[in-house]
């Protein structure tokens, strides 16, 4: 009799255990599901080099946070919308200086 306690209690234990580490799986696989898109999306925003965004990408898949540091220390440092924000804001700067250059000639 003491035996089927036993089993049963021991059943009874496990079943949360399990249950835990399949919560705990599940969201280690979402949370490397979105550095995954992440790095996808990124990638894109910085590069147009299939390379670079495949070896990210590689990088991202099989060493997850190492490869997710690894991706933000060699990615370029502005999107191409900033880099053209940036361009269009230092012609108007050269633009305004000229005009101030004539106006005082």
């Amino acid at each position: 009799m003491m035996m089927g306690t036993e089993s049963a209690f021991t059943t009874a234990g496990i079943f949360p255990f399990r249950l835990s580490l399949l919560l705990v799986f599940l969201y280690l696989l979402f949370l490397w599901f979105l550095l995954v898109k992440f790095v996808w999306e990124d990638a894109h925003l910085r590069s147009k080099n299939a390379f670079f965004i495949r070896l990210s990408l590689f990088f991202v898949i099989f060493f997850n946070f190492p490869g997710l540091l690894l991706y933000l220390i060699l990615r370029p440092v502005s999107t191409f919308k900033e880099a053209e924000r940036a361009e269009l804001e230092d012609e108007l700067v050269r633009i305004e200086i000229e005009k101030l250059r004539k106006a005082k000639k």
